[in-house]
């Protein structure tokens, strides 16, 4: 998937949840953030990265601008556990 993402014009891309942690079973399914800059609203931006690389499993997308990224990254408490457990995939 990773190779997917640059034609995308993404930023960066971190794998998080069970699989950057090791803890994966039958229903784990795939958490990534995703650094992307879009005008598209937050709950909205999931979807672009759903309808283009349609995945096979169970795949959820937390999706920030580079803005927003650079001034939560250190400070959000959900985002900063994200990051310190997460492996980066993907840098653009």
């Amino acid at each position: 998937m990773a190779s997917e993402l640059a034609p995308l014009g993404v930023a960066s891309v971190y794998l998080t949840g069970g699989f950057a942690v090791g803890r994966v079973d039958s229903d784990t399914g795939l958490e990534f953030i995703a650094v992307h800059d879009t005008v598209a609203p937050f709950i909205a931006r999931p979807d672009f990265f759903l309808s283009h690389l349609l995945p096979r499993v169970e795949t959820r997308f937390t999706v920030y601008t580079s803005a927003e990224f650079e001034a939560m990254k250190d400070t959000d408490p959900v985002l900063v556990r994200a990051l310190k457990t997460g492996e980066r995939i993907h840098a653009g």
